[in-house]
């Protein structure tokens, strides 16, 4: 993740997110996520990923972190993958409608 190739923290990204978005260090990756501050559209997806997926393991700290990024893009895209996903129920798909961002 601290790398300067984005393409290696993309796979960092998803790494972390197809292995441990389940463990008890996610406090510890939330954290390191946040520390990730590109403009690389592909490192910012792949956060905005991992956001989408925490919202179906664990919609309250989902929420928490989508709220709490500034990056519009990510917290935008992350609010768009998670309100596609049938495994996202209705109700928290209009919860996380509430956070979206104006790009004006």
């Amino acid at each position: 993740l601290n790398s300067n190739q984005p393409f290696y923290i993309r796979v960092g990204v998803v790494g972390l997110m197809h292995y441990f978005i389940k463990s008890e260090n996610l406090e510890t990756i939330l954290f390191a996520l946040r520390e990730i501050h590109s403009e690389n559209y592909y490192v910012n997806m792949s956060i905005a990923w991992f956001y989408a997926e925490l919202c179906i393991t664990n919609f309250a700290l989902g929420l928490k972190e989508i709220s709490k990024t500034s990056n519009k893009f990510i917290r935008n895209k992350a609010i768009s993958k998670a309100r596609e996903s049938y495994r996202v129920p209705a109700e928290n798909k209009e919860q996380l409608q509430s956070l979206k961002v104006s790009n004006k």
